[in-house]
């Protein structure tokens, strides 16, 4: 499954694009490279030595904490990778495309980002397992071509979606949000929570009212709308709405159905199921 498109490539794509969190679905694998160390409830572990069910580390980015969630999927490649390093000598090797938390954004930014100093500050954490801290830690001399590395994809249960690779903040994973893309492990972790009532919407997750979260504060229908979020580029002005999906998408609701349908902005697909479309700069 790896990549066609080198670092370099995709960098200069970054470089020419808007900045935007990321917030979706990918096809490719977003990964760290073999020997990162996860933060896990066992102390630092290689992420190649990780296998599902395993405990490990998320982020819970509001409380500043700690919390042990599990491995539901493991997924490795070879790709070209990037090295990010900040202050403190902390550095992962990881995909350029790989989402790391950037906190003056409040989100997750693709690596390569970073490296191209379009953001300067990333979210680590600091002190030892598991009372350590969350900071903010300033970009130190990051490496644009680190090579092609044997990278490890993770897939984590927890409702923040994020584990710690080398002190940093990452992204759990590539995050398919179907149960179409899902491996065979990811599936039935996917189906036992669901039978266990268990899951990140706030409101209904089955039958004809079901919903999805579009964000904290609002639930959209997964039948009938789409998720909208809007991000203006000034501090505290962004904006969410539930919009209704055009009549061809609410039986293909696929992100290329709303494209051709002229819905423009970066869509993904929601953990819940549901498509949220983000738009940047107005």
């Amino acid at each position: 499954m790896a990549n066609d498109e080198g670092s370099a490539g995709l960098l200069a794509l970054l470089m020419a694009t808007p900045l935007a969190l990321w917030t979706g679905c990918g096809d490719d694998l977003r990964c760290v490279a073999r020997g990162s160390q996860i933060a896990t409830p066992r102390g630092w572990v290689a992420v190649e030595a990780l296998a599902v069910g395993d405990s490990i580390y998320a982020v819970d980015l509001t409380a500043g904490a700690l919390v042990a969630t599990t491995v539901v999927s493991v997924r490795q490649a070879r790709r070209e990778c990037v090295a990010l390093a900040v202050e403190g000598g902390l550095e992962v090797i990881l995909t350029p495309d790989h989402p790391v938390h950037a906190p003056s954004l409040g989100g997750f930014v693709a690596a390569g980002r970073v490296v191209l100093a379009q953001v300067r500050e990333v979210t680590a954490i600091a002190g030892a397992l598991p009372e350590a801290r969350v900071e903010r830690r300033g970009v130190g001399p990051c490496r644009v071509d680190a090579g092609v590395h044997e990278v490890f994809d993770v897939g984590v249960a927890s409702e923040h979606h994020n584990f710690v690779a080398n002190g940093l903040v990452v992204h759990n994973k590539s995050s398919c949000g179907s149960d179409a893309c899902l491996t065979t492990t990811e599936a039935a972790s996917s189906s036992e929570a669901s039978s266990a009532g268990e899951g990140t919407s706030t409101g209904e997750t089955t039958g004809a009212g079901a919903t999805f979260a579009c964000t904290a504060e609002l639930a959209c229908s997964l039948a009938e709308q789409y998720c909208a979020l809007s991000y203006p580029g000034v501090p505290g002005e962004t904006s969410a709405s539930c919009e209704p999906l055009p009549g061809a998408c609410v039986t293909d609701q696929t992100c290329a159905c709303l494209a051709a349908e002229g819905v423009e902005g970066e869509c993904a697909l929601a953990p819940e199921g549901g498509l949220v479309v983000s738009i940047y700069g107005r």
